[in-house]
């Protein structure tokens, strides 16, 4: 492959017209620029096309389901996972880990989600505005260096080329309750020297969780029960617009807002139950909370003579999150115990401005590099107070009132070295220097800083038209969740029964080395592929909370610190092809399967446990047929978790959880009606999938204290919608 100055003008003009012609799908490696512009390539071609190991999958794909989440069309790509209620789509873990370990971008930036371990939901994006999702196993060095599971890149709809108007106008229902509206709205055209999409969507959704708990003592008889029903009522706005201004020859302009809106009432009900079935008393909790994300990213551009591009950038962007909850607790009598009200206040406001360049050095090396300046401040406010008696008595933590002020210096080079048409190389180094000041409710300040550093390698070796190879080397951290850095003692009895509890303003960041090997073959040109990748972390510094005695003090303390080591392996699978070559030629078949393992290991005692949750395997199973002649498309996809297993200490005791098996089969019908209309009918959780956990709890002699089972059920979600453009 050749960076040729001439070339790689034409391919720098097509991205500052945000447009990428098919014809760039050539048969030799394309450089990282060209793969991460937008445009009609599929989703096979840019994976094949890319530098590091990813999985694409395009906007022909997202709509397919008819689904309203980005994360429902996550569940259906290799070892992703989802934590929370049964058939919730909120809370990714990509190869089994969980949710710190992963990282969610937005058009390739980071954005805050309200979430103590620096994770955004996924529930809040909804598939109408994106265009394609990447999910990236190996970082390069211009990205941010957190994901040690992988990184989730989320496109979001482009300028198109010419005039459109789209619209997509439905609802949604769980069986047996209310139908939930949902519309979205766009237009948009490049004319002349200014471009733009107006892009929005307003939906209502609705989720139900039924959850029974029972309880045995160590002999196996009957100790207490509970159940538990919970209804969450969603109202929320989301706005995705995009301008461009070509202001000359060689410089473009383009500004970026996003705007997130969600309204949440939750309310849940909980019975307690005594081991003869008469009412322990029951909760009555009432939750009304409000997100609230908005962002603006600025860029402008500059592509000079030589083809070497210059690119000046600035993100502002704040979330806030207010929540509001009241529970109620009624003694067996039904006569009221107490009463609890909560309130919680969180923001995260953050700027960073960046500076970046790309230069042709000859006709093999392609160098880019920047830095990246920014300041995030977080608050969390959370106050709660308990009524009892008339009564009232503050419960609320040392971890629940904090301010913390992260700023961040961010340094990279990457080398796109075309050693010959069939190999390309791209090593790259990248360095993070991050300056923390924590305050906690009480005053008490602490300040730390640190620089981590991450080289990554990444090769690609061409082995035909049809086959690639390609490997990876990165270094990837994990930054502590924001309470645990917070410097407060919560006091209790000191001992091994109620320690006290402590947060670890001195923790560092997880480090790992991870390694990925992979091989792609593609074939019916490019319509079908098979892939193999595997991977490797090895991870430092794991952070987990521990008991031990404080020096100073001689009290028993619970801590998050810095104590133990991981790895974590596998192996991804992935296939489709269609069925021509059996004579089936509107048939296909798809399918992929994660198989995973990991083990955490505490550096001072040797004892091994396994990563939460975490799946031994992963797969999905699907197919998609096409009936031309009545206009109708349909297909189906079997997503399945193997069991998982937890084996955790708290407070000096022992809890294994096992967690079953779960098979979740989603459904969707196309009807097309006439070129530019079409009905669109799914059903998702089709077999109304159970979460299905079992509890041993032990004593400190390693004798059985008592178990306890939880089953969670859930209910199957009917879509239908009509879209159409012109």
């Amino acid at each position: 492959m050749k960076l040729s100055n001439k070339s790689s003008l034409a391919t720098i003009t097509l991205l500052t017209s945000c447009y990428c012609s098919a014809s760039m799908a050539d048969e030799s490696i394309t450089s990282l620029s060209t793969i991460t512009s937008f445009g009609e390539q599929t989703s096979l071609q840019e994976r094949q096309q890319s530098p590091n190991g990813m999985i694409v999958v395009d906007q022909t794909e997202i709509d397919r389901f008819n689904e309203r989440t980005a994360g429902d069309v996550l569940r259906r790509l290799p070892g992703v996972v989802f934590g929370g209620a049964a058939g919730e789509s909120k809370d990714v873990r990509v190869r089994g880990l969980d949710k710190e370990y992963s990282q969610v971008l937005i058009n390739g930036r980071r954005i805050p989600g309200g979430g103590e371990k620096r994770e955004f939901q996924l529930d809040q994006l909804p598939v109408d505005l994106i265009e394609r999702i990447e999910v990236i196993r190996s970082p390069s060095a211009d990205m941010d260096s957190q994901g040690i599971a992988g990184t989730i890149n989320i496109i979001l709809k482009n300028i198109p080329q010419e005039p459109i108007f789209s619209f997509n106008a439905g609802g949604s229902q769980i069986k047996g309750q209310e139908v939930k509206p949902n519309i979205s709205l766009s237009y948009g055209e490049q004319a002349d020297n200014f471009g733009y999409l107006l892009n929005i969507n307003a939906q209502q959704r609705q989720l139900l969780k039924d959850k029974t708990k029972e309880s045995f003592k160590a002999d196996g008889s009957a100790d207490k029960k509970e159940t538990e029903t919970e209804v969450k009522e969603f109202d929320e706005v989301q706005l995705a617009p995009r301008f461009s201004w070509v202001l000359s020859e060689r410089d473009t302009l383009n500004v970026e807002p996003l705007l997130l809106s969600s309204k949440e009432d939750k309310i849940k009900e909980k019975g307690k139950f005594k081991a003869n079935g008469d009412s322990d008393g029951k909760e009555l909790e009432d939750e009304n909370k409000e997100r609230l994300h908005w962002a603006v990213n600025t860029q402008w551009q500059h592509v000079f003579t030589s083809g070497n591009e210059f690119t000046l950038g600035l993100n502002v962007q704040e979330s806030q999150e207010n929540k509001d909850k009241e529970k109620q607790a009624f003694k067996g009598d039904d006569s009221l115990d107490k009463v609890t009200d909560e309130r919680e206040d969180k923001s995260d406001k953050e700027w960073l401005l960046s500076l970046s360049g790309k230069k042709f050095m000859g006709d093999q090396h392609a160098l880019k590099m920047g830095i990246e300046v920014a300041n995030k401040d977080r608050v969390k406010d959370k106050t709660s107070t308990e009524i009892k008696n008339g009564t009232a008595t503050d419960k609320t933590e040392g971890k629940d009132l904090y301010e913390i002020t992260e700023q961040r210096i961010n340094a990279y080079i990457l080398d796109e070295y075309s050693l010959s048409e069939r190999h390309l190389l791209t090593p790259g180094m990248r360095v993070e220097w991050t300056e923390t000041d924590v305050t906690s409710g009480a005053g008490d300040e602490e300040k730390n800083e640190y620089a981590f550093w991450s080289p990554s390698l990444h090769y690609v070796f061409k082995i035909s038209e049809q086959t690639n190879v390609r490997s990876s080397i990165a270094r990837t951290v994990r930054r502590p969740k924001f309470d645990e850095i917070v410097p407060f003692v919560e006091t209790n009895d000191g001992d091994l029964n109620k320690p006290d509890k402590a947060g670890n303003p001195d923790l560092v960041s997880e480090v790992a080395n991870g390694i990925d090997i992979g091989a792609d073959h593609y074939f019916a040109d490019r319509l079908g592929n098979v892939g193999i990748n595997v991977f490797y972390r090895d991870i430092s510094d794991k952070i987990e909370t521990r008991v031990s005695t404080n020096t100073s003090n001689g009290r028993v303390e619970s801590k998050p610190e810095n104590v133990g080591e991981a790895t974590l392996k596998g192996v991804e699978l992935d296939a489709s092809s269609n069925m021509a070559f059996i004579g089936l030629d509107n048939l296909t078949l798809k399918g992929n399967i994660t198989f995973l393992d990991g083990e955490v290991v505490d550096i001072e005692t040797g004892a091994k446990t396994p990563f939460k949750e975490q799946a031994d395997y992963v797969y999905n199973l699907g197919f998609d047929h096409q009936l031309p002649t009545v206009g109708v498309q349909w297909g189906m996809n079997l997503n399945a978790i193997s069991e998982r297993e937890t084996d955790k200490v708290e407070d000096g005791k022992r809890t294994l959880e096992i967690l079953k098996s779960e098979q979740n089969l989603n459904l969707y019908v196309r009807k097309s009606l006439g070129k530019d209309y079409e009905l669109r009918f799914s059903v998702q959780n089709i077999l109304e999938v159970d979460k299905d956990k079992h509890k041993t709890g032990f004593n400190t002699d390693g004798t059985i204290d008592k178990t306890e089972t939880e089953l969670e059920t859930s209910d199957s979600v009917f879509f239908l919608s009509f879209s159409g453009k012109w």
